[in-house]
């Protein structure tokens, strides 16, 4: 996600340091240098979670980026004791392309925030295109025809973190991979090298077990760690 420039930038900053200050913190009587590092600490960290946010902007490229942004939003801005103006104006200025335009038309005021985050909502969050996305991503993992995944680590890392990532987003969805799992199981197996199929085979593990391919492709990758010479 790119960075985000300009005046904008400045003052998303500015938000950040005023958001911290109008927080409250418990002060301790007799102790007045406590509760000013504690304020310090929190605006500090305050600080650090708007930057991160305002280094990239929502395109929405894929429906599946959605969830992850809004919850980022809503933890970072969105339930934090601020003016809901503020909170508008940040939100538009981590949007791009067609999320940008939803925004487009209503007033940067505290009465439209409420409702530019319920357009958004009803644009982006539908469970059904998300649930469908995420699957046709596994069955492109799956269904791949580049060359089977050699025994490089780097390689197994990446199809097992791939998949990993797919599943837990269908899981926060409610969808369990019982629901798929007979189908993908022997599809990820195909991209394996023989002799990973073959010690799989041995293990006596059930077909369609995702959960267990998971788990026995992580002792794979841990015991070939194990065994990798030494660096330097």
């Amino acid at each position: 996600m790119s960075h985000v420039d300009g005046p904008m930038a400045h003052t998303n900053l500015h938000g950040a340091q005023n958001l911290g200050e109008e927080e409250s913190v418990e002060e301790f009587p007799g102790f007045p240098d406590t509760s000013t590092k504690l304020r310090k600490l929190k605006l500090e960290s305050r600080r650090q979670n708007m930057a991160a946010l305002c280094r990239g902007k929502f395109k929405c490229r894929k429906i599946t980026e959605w969830m992850p942004f809004w919850d980022q939003f809503k933890a970072i801005v969105d339930y934090k004791p601020m003016p809901p103006v503020n909170k508008f104006m940040y939100l538009c200025s981590v949007l791009e392309g067609e999320a940008k335009r939803v925004t487009q038309g209503l007033a940067q005021t505290a009465a439209n925030y409420k409702s530019v985050c319920e357009l958004l909502e009803e644009r982006y969050a539908k469970p059904n295109k998300i649930i469908s996305a995420h699957t046709q991503d596994l069955m492109q993992i799956a269904m791949s025809r580049t060359p089977k995944y050699d025994n490089q680590l780097s390689a197994l890392r990446k199809l097992k973190d791939d998949v990993i990532a797919h599943i837990r987003s269908l899981a926060a969805l409610g969808v369990g991979g019982d629901q798929y799992g007979r189908v993908l199981t022997p599809m990820i197996l195909s991209l394996l090298p023989h002799e990973i199929r073959l010690e799989w085979s041995c293990s006596q593990q059930e077909e369609g077990d995702l959960d267990g391919l998971l788990e026995f492709l992580q002792r794979e990758i841990e015991g070939r760690e194990r065994a990798e010479p030494p660096e330097g």
